[in-house]
């Protein structure tokens, strides 16, 4: 008895990118049909401009937000279907729009696009006296395995944050978490 193979019918739409990439897609991968650049901007405070002027609608911000992906280029770009709309990103991809405490007195985040995870803390850095980043979106986003995504901190964060920043002995400034210094990085 002969196994049967099944037909070879390849898709005349074999070349669609996905409509929900997984994982880290190149530019060059992408046929450039569906590949837009020069439209979208996330300016430094979170706010998303299309050809200069700002968006304003709550739902369709939060859309671009859900969408945005780092390509393998290190470079973010919205994920439309199979529409690749690149974004210029002024300052970080992401911004830290709340900070609270958990069971265990673990600290979790809330994130721009509505997402939430515990706080790396050892990932604080600033920038300048006025900014404070963290990494976040591990491995999610078009992130690699083991790398994260920029993430600001909003004004606000940065006050609900106050609970647990602390000067060590040596004058540092950090996060005292669970007994334990995480210093921030200047």
């Amino acid at each position: 008895m002969s196994e049967k193979k099944a037909p070879s019918n390849p898709s005349p739409s074999s070349d669609l990118p996905p409509f929900d990439p997984q994982g880290t897609e190149s530019i060059e991968s992408i046929p450039s049909r569906f590949l837009l650049g020069g439209l979208i901007t996330l300016k430094d405070d979170g706010r998303w401009f299309f050809r200069g002027e700002w968006i304003e609608h709550a739902g369709v911000c939060h859309f671009l937000q859900k969408q945005l992906r780092r390509t393998a280029e290190g470079e973010y770009w919205v994920v439309n279907g199979p529409q690749r709309v690149m974004v210029q990103v002024e300052d970080a991809p992401y911004i830290v729009r709340e900070v609270r405490e958990a069971e265990r007195g673990e600290v979790w985040i809330r994130l721009s696009d509505g997402s939430q995870e515990k706080l790396r803390p050892e990932t604080l850095h600033s920038h300048g006296e006025d900014r404070l980043y963290a990494t976040v979106k591990w491995g999610e986003a078009g992130a690699q395995e083991g790398e994260g995504h920029i993430a600001r901190f909003s004004r606000e964060a940065v006050a609900q944050l106050a609970t647990w920043l602390v000067e060590d002995e040596a004058g540092r400034l950090g996060l005292s978490i669970q007994e334990r210094f995480f210093p921030i990085a200047l």
